[in-house]
């Protein structure tokens, strides 16, 4: 049997799952206090994601999810994505970028709930596969 959608890659935009910490801060070219700026983004998130800067001509995330993610967190991960992937060209600096569209997606994401909801989708039984091979233990 043949898998025709790949869960850990999306063609585009191209949205890759299961990246390490480490394969996540080379692709940003991060230093130490940028890595901090990006722990504290994602703080409230159970995932974190990241801008492959090393493909300037090709739209690629990477996307790593943190211990007790769920369902929801992987869909909000393709939402932040997809947000991206429309709005990339507006500012020159990544990290202005991935604030807003976490902005937008705390602003904007109830809103999609609401319109499945609506729509008759059960937002409370979503069934997303969460890849744990490599999920992120936090530390308090």
């Amino acid at each position: 049997m043949e898998s025709i959608l790949l869960w850990e890659r999306f063609l585009r935009p191209q949205i890759i799952f299961e990246v390490s910490l480490e394969e996540m801060i080379n692709a940003g070219k991060y230093r130490s206090m940028q890595i901090k700026q990006l722990l504290h983004m994602y703080k409230e998130e159970k995932y974190f994601l990241v801008v492959n800067q090393q493909m300037p001509t090709d739209f690629q995330v990477f996307v790593s999810f943190k211990e007790g993610a769920t369902s929801l967190s992987v869909f909000r991960s393709v939402w932040q994505t997809y947000w991206l992937y429309q709005n990339w060209g507006w500012s020159d600096n990544i990290f202005d970028r991935l604030e807003q569209s976490l902005v937008e997606l705390r602003d904007r994401f109830p809103d999609l709930l609401q319109q499945l909801t609506d729509a008759g989708w059960d937002t409370n039984n979503l069934s997303l596969k969460v890849p744990k091979e490599m999920s992120i233990n936090e530390l308090s």
